[in-house]
């Protein structure tokens, strides 16, 4: 029998970073792409974290992935890989608590999937110790043992999970989403329940009109926000009360 999806953003949601950030700075630092084209990137990069703006950042993720795309032409898989392994395993242990105990509470319950815009030759393997059903990532295509330089991103996270309605794979009642920025704004709003998990303040703002939950990480800190329609206000809750309704709708 089908079950509900539950479907994650990894990047900000699952991991504590962006994976296509970390592993260009492994690439460039082990000597597998050069510093010089990732210099504007990394200038936009600096600017981000002076003004903390979500515009900047965006930008910066859009050029630095633009950048990274065109740099992995002619690269070996192969050598490719032992640098993403050697960066997974020194990041491994950066996911954070929240989603960890949410995926690990419905995996008998529901369809556990992650969607990333990252490759998904490092969502998987990142991704490996959580045993998500499914992940998605942007594919990069490889011929004769290279990178060819074409990717394909991953898409619109709603359509994905459209997609595997329609297919019978998975079932919407009883759905739950979860992601941090205006990008997942679709698949939350796909989803029976949505969460924003450490949102930024334009997600924020978008989820506020509809009381969609919200959740905080900061350190060993977890804090959870629920709309009450008594107040018509948000109002701290346990953060494990919204696991176990999750259980119990379930």
């Amino acid at each position: 029998m089908a079950r509900p999806f539950a479907a994650f953003d990894v990047d900000g949601t699952i991991f504590k970073s962006s994976l296509a950030e970390k592993v260009v700075d492994r690439c460039i630092s082990d000597g597998l792409f050069p510093a010089e084209p990732f210099n504007e990137v990394y200038a936009n990069r600096r600017r981000w974290q002076v003004n903390n703006n979500e515009g900047v950042y965006q930008a910066f993720l859009h050029r630095l992935v633009g950048t990274f795309v065109g740099q992995i032409a002619g690269v070996e898989v192969e050598r490719f890989k032992k640098v993403t392994d050697d960066m997974i395993a020194e990041h491994q242990v950066r996911k954070f608590a929240f989603p960890r105990r949410l995926i690990q509470s419905l995996r008998t319950s529901h369809h556990i999937i992650a969607i990333s815009g990252s490759p998904d030759i490092l969502v998987e393997p990142f991704l490996a110790d959580l045993n998500t059903d499914k992940a998605y990532g942007s594919i990069f295509e490889h011929e004769d043992g290279r990178f060819t330089g074409v990717a394909s991103s991953v898409g619109d996270k709603a359509v994905i999970l459209k997609r595997l309605v329609n297919a019978g794979t998975v079932i919407l009642p009883g759905s739950v989403a979860m992601g941090d920025t205006v990008s997942d704004i679709p698949m939350l709003e796909y989803a029976t329940l949505p969460i924003m998990f450490n949102p930024t303040a334009t997600l924020t703002n978008y989820g506020k009109e509809f009381g969609w939950p919200r959740v905080f990480e900061v350190k060993d800190q977890i804090t959870a926000l629920q709309y009450s329609l008594d107040t018509d206000k948000y109002v701290e809750v346990n953060p494990d009360s919204i696991i176990f309704a999750l259980q119990t709708n379930s």
